[in-house]
């Protein structure tokens, strides 16, 4: 599921209609609240807020706590959440893509 978001191959509705799936005829989310992208799923749409707070618990200690990493913008946090980030150790990096793991597993919505 990780891998299917970073290359943009998942369920997500702006996924599929990119690649002109036929049950798929437009890319916006069923919370009308935009386009269904990874950064949507990610970080916006309120059908996951409870399963995003636990992922913004899991990973806030090691990005602003004591390493201080700003990210920018929500494509940067995007960035960070699939990939890790470069001024992190291999652990605190792990521990973040399993966070970012577990969010997309408890949200369910790659089961639909």
């Amino acid at each position: 599921m990780l891998f299917q978001l970073r290359v943009g191959l998942s369920v997500l509705r702006l996924h599929k209609f990119k690649h002109k799936f036929r049950d798929t005829t437009n890319d916006k989310c069923l919370c009308n609240g935009g386009r269904e992208s990874t950064c949507h799923f990610l970080l916006e749409c309120p059908f996951f807020v409870t399963f995003r707070n636990t992922l913004f618990e899991s990973v806030r200690p090691l990005l602003f706590e004591p390493n201080n990493l700003t990210p920018y913008s929500n494509v940067t946090l995007v960035k960070i959440l699939l990939y890790g980030h470069d001024a992190l150790s291999n652990n605190e990096n792990y521990s973040i893509i399993k966070a970012t793991i577990k969010f997309i597993k408890d949200s369910g919505r790659f089961l639909k």
